[in-house]
């Protein structure tokens, strides 16, 4: 009986050790997707884009309050002490007022500052959805970029392994007496050459991995598994330059804005046009007082109803001439940089889509490269085991195989990477951030763990 329990008790200890592999495993392996929501769960910059965004609503908010709604203002007072009467009474005078202003009419000017306070509001949103997707696009590039470096390095090391095998040999064939001592040396520095090259994109790997990890609030050297197969390389593009121009002059974060800035600067010539027309205010007020707290002696009481009308002409309405043909120049200036946007727009998409040719031109030459420099290894190598190849051509061939195999990967990582970048060029969404949500609660979870780490 005691050996079926230590035996039932070995296997669960083994499964549960099995499990906390597997758990472990799990939390070290990040698909693309799942890197990105730990990326902006953990992004201080998500945050402060969030609190941009809702004090952009509370100040439209506020505006709303004081341009339309009317505003009021209640005093009271009386005397603890007084030279007449020393000493703590609760039998003193008491004054009590209360006021209401409310701007009935103003020439149209509050609905014109409300609609520019409406339009600052829009951009707040437009800026916020804009800056999650560059966020978005920073997660993805360090994603791709330890990808990169990743099989950078496996491409070091497979290199690394195969002049470790041709130096074993070489060394054999020149104690056998059929190398010379430069072929040996030669295969010695190329196996030099090779580790060196493969610490230095383990250097690499390390350092993105770091930046990988804390990026996401895990420890920097944690091991890190991507959950990720370079796929076939996506289509060149599959509209023409003016549809992709078109796109990006519809949903471009910076037209946006430079729309929305054009109608506030309409919006203030207007505004400045209107400075010298009439304001018209109602205003009420109630005032109480009496000779002491308790009402012993008679109450006075005051009130007033009353319309007030302003017309600001400064002098003579001459310096508001002035203001307005400095708004005119604005104005000016703001169309002007408008189109300035639209010129610098029109380039980038140019651009961008001369790039992704030429990126994809060359992944097509480095694939033809890789092939041929293969091939030239697989020749050299057997040539020189026969004494009819150098072992310095025989470097030179290992040395292009491994160029052209670094070129290649790059090449496709490269192209991979600027797919999205092409897409922010556009203007257009890389990622789904509809079931991404942010609110207080987010907020103050962050809060609290920094509080949790460094604050208590």
């Amino acid at each position: 009986m005691r050996k079926f329990f230590l035996v039932t008790a070995l296997l669960a200890w083994a499964v549960c050790i099995n499990a906390a592999v597997i758990k472990t495993e799990a939390n070290n392996t990040f698909t693309l997707d799942e890197y990105i929501r730990l990326y902006l769960q953990k992004s201080p910059e998500v945050i402060n884009t969030f609190n941009a965004l809702k004090k952009a609503e509370i100040n439209f908010k506020n505006k709303f309050i004081d341009l339309f709604l009317p505003s009021a203002n209640f005093n009271a007072g009386t005397e603890i002490t007084s030279k007449n009467n020393p000493g703590i009474h609760f039998d003193n005078p008491y004054d009590a007022s209360l006021s209401l202003s409310w701007n009935l009419f103003n020439s149209g000017k509050d609905y014109l500052t409300y609609l520019q306070q409406k339009n600052t509001l829009k951009l707040a949103r437009i800026n916020f959805e804009n800056t999650m997707q560059d966020i978005t696009l920073k997660a993805i590039q360090a994603y791709y970029d330890l990808k990169l470096k990743e099989s950078l390095l496996i491409v070091a090391d497979n290199d690394l392994k195969s002049k470790k095998a041709q130096f074993e040999t070489t060394t054999s064939l020149y104690k056998a007496g059929l190398q010379n001592y430069t072929s040996y040396l030669q295969g010695d520095n190329n196996y030099k050459s090779a580790q060196l090259s493969a610490k230095q994109k383990k250097a690499n790997y390390e350092k993105s991995r770091n930046s990988f990890n804390t990026s996401i609030g895990r420890a920097p050297e944690e091991e890190v598994v991507l959950d990720y197969t370079l796929g076939e390389m996506a289509p060149l593009y599959t509209t023409s330059y003016e549809e992709d121009l078109q796109t990006a002059l519809l949903n471009r974060y910076d037209v946006q804005q430079q729309i929305i800035n054009l109608q506030n600067e309409k919006i203030s010539k207007k505004l400045t046009t209107l400075r010298n027309l009439p304001a018209l205010n109602a205003g009420f007020s109630f005032s109480n007082s009496s000779d002491d707290i308790f009402g012993t002696n008679s109450n006075h009481s005051y009130y007033s109803l009353g319309l007030s009308l302003n017309i600001p002409i400064g002098f003579l309405g001459i310096n508001n001439f002035y203001n307005i043909e400095l708004s005119k120049i604005s104005l000016t200036d703001v169309y002007m940089n408008f189109e300035e946007s639209i010129r610098s727009i029109r380039q980038k998409v140019l651009n961008t889509r001369t790039e992704l040719a030429l990126q994809r031109e060359s992944i097509k030459i480095s694939e033809g490269n890789l092939k041929i420099a293969k091939e030239r290894l697989e020749i050299t190598r057997k040539k020189y085991q026969v004494g009819d190849e150098t072992a310095l051509e025989l470097a030179d061939a290992q040395n292009a195989y491994l160029s052209a195999e670094i070129n290649d990967t790059t090449y496709r990582y490269d192209y991979q990477l600027n797919q999205f970048s092409y897409k922010r060029t556009l203007g257009l969404p890389i990622y789904d951030l509809s079931t991404f949500k942010i609110n207080e609660d987010f907020v103050q979870n962050r809060i609290k763990q920094i509080d949790t780490q460094f604050l208590k």
